[in-house]
């Protein structure tokens, strides 16, 4: 009984401290899209944004249809993917490798269970994260996702015109991919995806993708 008890504290650590990293690369992923890819805080003057504090998810299956395994190939090429495209080195590895194939096919398959950041674990300097409900966002917006006047009253309320928001992150063997999107009005915003590939211990942009953009 001894034993038993004792082997059961021993996985309970080690699944403590499993997590423990997990969250803390979560963050550093994190901060890298909003430093490095939206360049938030990289001016002398502090950025400030809203953050949703849990994705939900707008988007069909097939709007993220990257990457087809059926055939092997790349499955679109227009405006959209533009950027996949201009980074041959990357494109010639998901056509090559299967770990780069099954990343992407699992980042557009799962659509659930999405976290709830914590903006305190954020730290970017010259950045104020504002944590703001989904549902609160949609509701600026009424029920058919227009109202006149929508931004005007977030800025209004929040002297802030910037929202954010990030899906949770997909890890794979020493790769990991995560959905970002920004939106700064009616006609202003983009979003895509991030891989990530963490060499020598350190996580670094593989590329990004393009999902859309107004």
């Amino acid at each position: 009984m001894h034993n038993v008890r004792k082997l059961l504290l021993i996985i309970l650590f080690t699944s403590q401290l499993s997590f423990s990293q997990a969250e803390k690369d979560d963050y550093k992923l994190y901060s890298i899209i909003l430093s490095d890819i939206l360049e938030f805080g990289k001016t002398s003057k502090k950025d400030s944004i809203l953050l949703i504090e849990k994705y939900e998810n707008q988007f069909k299956k097939s709007d993220y249809e990257i990457f087809d395994p059926k055939y092997d190939s790349v499955t679109k090429l227009d405006y959209s993917f533009v950027s996949i495209y201009k980074d041959t080195v990357f494109l010639k590895r998901l056509l090559k490798e299967q770990i780069l194939k099954k990343i992407i096919v699992d980042l557009t398959s799962d659509f659930k269970n999405y976290p709830k950041i914590k903006t305190d674990l954020l730290n970017i300097n010259n950045l104020f994260i504002q944590p703001i409900s989904s549902e609160k966002f949609s509701s600026f917006f009424g029920k058919k996702g227009w109202r006149k006047n929508s931004w005007k009253r977030i800025n209004r309320k929040y002297g802030i015109g910037q929202v954010v928001e990030l899906s949770k992150i997909h890890y794979e063997k020493n790769l990991a991919s995560v959905y970002f999107g920004v939106r700064c009005g009616g006609l202003c915003g983009n979003g895509g995806f991030v891989i990530f590939e963490k060499i020598n211990g350190q996580w670094e942009i593989l590329t990004t993708i393009n999902m859309w953009e107004s």
